[in-house]
């Protein structure tokens, strides 16, 4: 679901759901969603900026494993020194077709 222009919600399908199934399978603590425990990342509570890429891509992979239409290409750190925020940009195969996804990880957590 999205939102729509008169602020109610809208089915999404296609591509726009499988990039809101990504973003929340990243975006949630894993194990915190009772029906499926498996769902979510080690994201939540890591200190990005300390993390080392190929752990950061073990972890993103992890979470993905289970969209088969996904996969993970590439993770790259990217710091904003003027917000002081550090983004996560994942590069990823969305049913063939590039995609890049940029997460706001809160001022380097």
């Amino acid at each position: 679901m999205s939102p729509d222009l008169c602020g109610g919600m809208k089915l999404v399908s296609g591509t726009d759901e499988l990039i809101q199934r990504i973003i929340i399978r990243l975006t949630m603590k894993k194990g915190s969603f009772a029906l499926h425990p498996e769902w979510g990342s080690e994201l939540a509570g890591l200190d990005i900026a300390q993390t080392d890429n190929l752990t950061l891509f073990s972890i993103v992979n992890e979470a993905l494993r289970e969209i088969e239409e996904v996969s993970v290409l590439e993770i790259e750190r990217k710091l904003d020194t003027t917000e002081k925020r550090l983004y996560l940009i994942i590069y990823l195969d969305i049913a063939g077709k590039p995609t890049t996804l940029t997460l706001n990880t809160e001022g380097g957590r």
